[in-house]
C-alpha cells in the first residue's frame, strides 16, 4: 500500500510465512527500502522497530500462471485480465501466444504491472493443429526463419506444438506435431 511505501524500514508479521514450500511460524519479514531484505530472528528486532502485524494471516510469495493466451484482446480486455490476475495474487505469466502476437502487445502495455513471458506465437507443422495460436511451417528452414523473427520481435521463449489437443471424453490426443 502507499502507507507502506512511505516507511523506509519495517517488519511484517503474520501467523505463518510460506517459504521454500514450508510453513514457518513465529517469524517475520524485514523490509528495507521496499525490498524484502531477510527473515530475522525475533530477538534481533529492535524494540522501537515499525511492525505491521497481520494476525490470522499467511504471507506467501506471489503466484505465476504458467499457461494463458491473450488472443487479440483489446487494451481494455488486457487490463481486465491483468486486474483479475493481480487480484488473485498472480504477478507473472507465461503467455502461449496467438497468430496475432497479442502477448507481445500485452507485455508492452502491462510492463511494471504484470511480468509476462511470451512465446509471441507457437510454431506448428502445416496441416496439423495450431492455426489459432501459431504459424505453420513446412520445412526446417521455415522454422528457423520464424524463430529468428520471433527473437527479433521480442519473444521470450519458443513454443513448438508437437501434438494435437487432448480430448477428455476419449482420452486421446488428436493428430498433430512434427
Amino acid at each position: 500500500t502507499s502507507e507502506m511505501s512511505q516507511i523506509k524500514e519495517y517488519y511484517v508479521k503474520a501467523d505463518s510465512l510460506f517459504i521454500d514450500n514450508v510453513f514457518v511460524r513465529n517469524t517475520c519479514l524485514h523490509i528495507k527500502d521496499g525490498v524484502i531484505s531477510g527473515i530475522p530472528d525475533k530477538h534481533l528486532i529492535r524494540d522501537d522497530a515499525e511492525i505491521l502485524n497481520y494476525p490470522g494471516q499467511i504471507l506467501c510469495p506471489c503466484f505465476c500462471d504458467y499457461h494463458l493466451h491473450f488472443f487479440r484482446g483489446s487494451t481494455d480486455e488486457i487490463f481486465k485480465i491483468a486486474t483479475a490476475l493481480n487480484s488473485s495474487g498472480i504477478i507473472k505469466v507465461f503467455e502461449g501466444g496467438d497468430k496475432n502476437l497479442s502477448g507481445l502487445n500485452a507485455k508492452t502495455l502491462l510492463r511494471g504491472r504484470l511480468n509476462i513471458q511470451t512465446a509471441g506465437h507457437a510454431i506448428y507443422k502445416k496441416g496439423t493443429y495450431g492455426k489459432h495460436i501459431g504459424k505453420g511451417v513446412g520445412s526446417v528452414w521455415e522454422a528457423v526463419d520464424l524463430i529468428n523473427k520471433l527473437r527479433d520481435d521480442g519473444a521470450d521463449y519458443i513454443k513448438v506444438i508437437h501434438s494435437g489437443i487432448f480430448e477428455p471424453k476419449t482420452g486421446e490426443i488428436s493428430p498433430g506435431g512434427f
